[in-house]
């Protein structure tokens, strides 16, 4: 629960002005960031919960804070989850780079199954995944990004990771309803026939 909690700060704190906030005020506002988490999680979670969780479901939630959320993922807060479900959030757009950033660092080791439709993270997230092949999302198996506004140009940097080894346990990858062209379709085919 300390370390949670410690991560949680830290994010806290990056996001606010040097001395913008009193030590009460910045104490309060973490323990709500925190707090807003566990009560948007599917099933009700407390912060040490959260800790030890396997699965988090944040569903059609934008009430939550993705850099909080990265900060806990990066520092291996909640490292322990197997399943994370962020369909929906839309926290606007460019909100859930921090995100991506964590998974690219290597964040969630664990990770199986990855639900991030519907939040409009465009190529960047392939652009990531393109960039850190060897270290991003290792054990997944299910990937989701429908509805995220992702490109052909995205689609064909992820079959160039794919095909370098990305992903190397994905077993079934959802685009549906992006922005993605015959060039798209035909580069994530081949790297798809090569493993």
């Amino acid at each position: 629960f300390a370390s949670t909690c410690s991560a949680v700060r830290d994010a806290v704190r990056s996001r606010c002005a040097p001395g913008a906030l009193t030590e009460s005020e910045e104490l309060r506002h973490w323990h709500k960031a925190a707090r807003g988490l566990c009560d948007a999680s599917q099933v009700p979670l407390t912060l040490a919960r959260l800790r030890v969780a396997t699965s988090f479901e944040l569903k059609f939630c934008g009430s939550i804070d993705p850099l909080v959320l990265a900060h806990l993922m990066a520092c291996g807060s909640i490292g322990r989850l197997e399943r994370l479900d962020l369909n929906g959030l839309r926290p606007g757009e460019g909100q859930m780079g921090p995100v991506v950033d964590a998974l690219a660092g290597g964040a969630l080791p664990r990770l199986r199954i990855l639900n991030l439709d519907c939040n409009d993270i465009g190529d960047g997230f392939c652009a990531a995944l393109a960039a850190s092949p060897s270290r991003m999302l290792q054990a997944v198996e299910q990937l989701r990004l429908d509805e995220n506004g992702i490109t052909s140009e995205g689609a064909v940097a992820m079959a160039g990771a794919l095909a370098q080894g990305a992903l190397p346990r994905l077993a079934a990858l959802y685009l549906d309803c992006n922005r993605i062209d015959d060039v798209g379709v035909a580069a994530l085919a081949e790297s798809g026939k090569r493993g």
